[in-house]
């Protein structure tokens, strides 16, 4: 039983500054920017356990702004820009 449905927007498209985040995230952990792994002393790193935290919160984030059909980042942006313009 297939029950997928084709949605009518391309998700890296329009959901590409959240991915773009989870990637930013991954790409610093590839790299070892962790606070406290091999000898890192940049607080800004941030721990492993925070590392992970924010990319669990970002990965629900955009799980569910894609279950919801919700606007991504750009699109509030964009919207919040055309709202003070017409006014």
């Amino acid at each position: 039983m297939n029950n997928s449905i084709k949605l009518p927007y391309d998700l890296t498209k329009k959901y590409s500054r959240e991915l773009s985040d989870i990637q930013y995230l991954l790409t610093n952990m590839e790299k070892g920017n962790i606070y406290g792994y091999n000898g890192n002393q940049c607080r800004m790193d941030g721990s492993l356990e925070k590392n992970c935290q924010k990319l669990r919160n970002e990965i629900i984030s955009l799980l569910s702004k894609i279950q919801l059909g919700s606007d991504s980042i750009d699109d509030q942006i964009t919207k919040a820009f055309t709202e003070k313009n017409t006014r």
